[in-house]
């Protein structure tokens, strides 16, 4: 006859296995805080996973959302015009506020676990509120600018070409003539 296997034996190596790479899942759950060894109410245990559900789709959702601001501002910079204010500073603020929500996002699923995450970024997003309040230069009030008047940043007021002449008047007024831009302040009027 054929070798007949014991089944008792094999079984028994079987079950020990499963226990094992049972016990394995189990410590894993039980470190990430969806598992206790101890007697825990289910219902419990059910609610905290969709609340972490929903965090963690929150965090998956504000990150492409901010990838989605990166990738906005790369394709802006392909060009050799400066991107206008008022849009610099909404990409700014739509960015500010996905990385908030990432935070928050991070800190409910691991139970506060990174504080001083939420307090750093309250430290770059104040810093980034008054250097994009302030990072423009002097906007002039007026339609129509000196040449003299016109520096590189209002490139996104009068083109580049004429910031550029107002950076070379600045810098050697004997070498070129007066002039004036028609800011595109008008066209928002």
């Amino acid at each position: 006859m054929g070798i007949v296997p014991d089944i008792g034996r094999f079984k028994e190596k079987i079950s020990g296995a499963l226990a094992a790479r049972d016990h394995a899942l189990l410590t894993f759950l039980d470190l990430i805080g969806l598992y206790s060894y101890r007697h825990v109410d289910q219902d419990a245990q059910l609610s905290r996973f969709r609340s972490h559900h929903i965090e963690f789709r929150g965090l998956l959702t504000a990150n492409n959302n901010f990838l989605t601001v990166v990738n906005e501002w790369k394709r802006s910079r392909i060009g050799d015009a400066l991107s206008h204010p008022a849009w610099v500073k909404k990409q700014v603020l739509r960015a500010a506020v996905d990385v908030h929500r990432m935070v928050k996002c991070l800190n409910a699923i691991s139970d506060n676990r990174y504080p001083k995450l939420a307090e750093r970024y309250q430290a770059i997003s104040d810093e980034t509120g008054r250097t994009a309040g302030r990072g423009f230069g002097h906007r002039p009030s007026s339609w129509v600018l000196d040449l003299s008047e016109i520096r590189a940043e209002h490139a996104w007021l009068v083109g580049g070409k004429m910031a550029n002449l107002g950076e070379i008047r600045k810098r050697d007024r004997a070498a070129h003539a007066p002039g004036f831009a028609v800011t595109a302040e008008p066209t928002r009027a």
